[in-house]
């Protein structure tokens, strides 16, 4: 194995972690309106809905209430039943 192939694991991770904050951020910005994140995010829909699939965000408008904060969001259950 390489010298770098732990760090190369922990850079993975790291920025999947920004990526998930990010993505995050922005839907709640956007009331979690996935279109309107997509756009403000400057990708298609599709592929915001892969990466949040990829990054376990939920999919559900419901997940991401208006004035939540980042730690409610994540701590939220994410079965899309939840107000």
């Amino acid at each position: 194995m390489a010298p770098y192939a732990a760090s190369m694991s922990d850079l993975k991770s790291r920025i999947e972690a920004f990526e998930r904050q990010l993505i995050v951020a922005a839907l709640r910005e956007e009331n979690g309106h996935q279109r309107r994140t997509a756009r403000a995010l400057g990708i298609l829909p599709t592929t915001l809905h892969e990466k949040m699939k990829r990054l376990g965000i939920p999919t559900s408008r419901m997940a991401y209430p208006v004035g939540a904060t980042l730690d409610e969001t994540e701590t939220r259950p994410h079965d899309g039943l939840s107000a």
